[in-house]
């Protein structure tokens, strides 16, 4: 009897969320600094995770002992990402310029089902490490642009690597903490308070006094200018990552953490659909390359 095709179309649709939110960023940091930008993005992303606490409670037998282990496994994981990935992409970012950063970060799935293979005993078919390899050579392909930084250092490379590593080996890390508890939900919430909270004291420690204005008048400046674009951002990258929990909940981490990396397809297949891009051949190669690496992984 084949895999179920459940955890594919979920991770598929989470790289859909997360492309999008990578256009209502993009709109976001037109009127806000990324350190910023990220703070509200997250916060809300945590608030959107409140909400569903109703249901999240009823998502496992908790025991005291059980609880205790998932809420520690899952804070540890929201101390890595999305808090340490987005500042290493940010700052790899600045010292590389997107090009360079991008294509670099762009070999998470490598990490993620290398380290499902190593760690979690994870098969890798032939189709599977084709698809993988299509899909990190097509997101390549996609975030390639000719203009970048060429006085980096080498060792600046090291933070977006970094960032590949922590979120292809994230999903290892996920799959196996769901051994404690299998609760998506709850491991969302967990997740993204502790890296609002690893923000949130990034924002306060690490830039510039911001004056005090209080939480109602910040939250009315924020609904009257473009950085309202940020409580899409988080509420897009909520869904995202529920999608994502939930698919490597149900399935393989060598089928999962692929697919989720197709975002930029998405990315660039509404930039397209809202003339913010241009159909040439680079994209229409990059698209290829993705979609064949998606069908073989998902195909299995």
């Amino acid at each position: 009897m084949g895999a179920s095709p459940l955890p594919a179309l979920l991770a598929l649709l989470g790289a859909m969320f997360f492309g999008i939110s990578g256009l209502a960023a993009q709109q976001g940091l037109r009127h806000g600094d990324a350190r910023h930008g990220s703070l509200i993005s997250i916060g809300t992303t945590a608030l959107f995770y409140w909400l569903l606490l109703p249901y999240s409670l009823h998502e496992a037998h908790w025991t005291a002992a059980t609880l205790l282990r998932f809420l520690a496994v899952f804070g540890a994981i929201g101390l890595l990402s999305p808090s340490v990935s987005l500042l290493l992409s940010f700052e790899g970012n600045r010292r590389l310029g997107p090009t360079v950063s991008g294509t670099i970060a762009s070999t998470a799935p490598l990490f993620g089902a290398g380290s499902a293979v190593l760690v979690l005993g994870e098969r890798l078919t032939p189709g599977v490490g084709l698809g993988t390899l299509g899909i990190v050579a097509g997101v390549m392909v996609l975030s390639w642009r000719r203009a970048g930084r060429r006085d980096a250092p080498l060792w600046a490379a090291l933070f977006p690597l970094g960032a590949a590593i922590v979120r292809g080996g994230g999903h290892m890390v996920t799959k196996l903490a769901f051994e404690v508890a299998v609760a998506p939900f709850t491991a969302a919430l967990v997740t993204y308070n502790v890296s609002f909270v690893a923000v949130a004291l990034a924002n306060r420690f690490g830039s510039a006094r911001r004056p005090r204005i209080g939480l109602a008048a910040e939250l009315r400046a924020i609904l009257h200018s473009g950085r309202r674009w940020f409580l899409l951002t988080g509420v897009l990258n909520g869904l995202a990552l529920l999608c994502q929990f939930v698919a490597l909940s149900r399935g393989q981490v060598v089928v999962v953490s692929p697919i989720v990396s197709t975002y930029p397809l998405f990315t660039f297949a509404f930039s397209l659909l809202f003339r913010l891009e241009r159909l040439g051949l680079r994209i229409a190669l990059g698209v290829l390359l993705v979609v064949l690496g998606v069908v073989a992984v998902s195909t299995h």
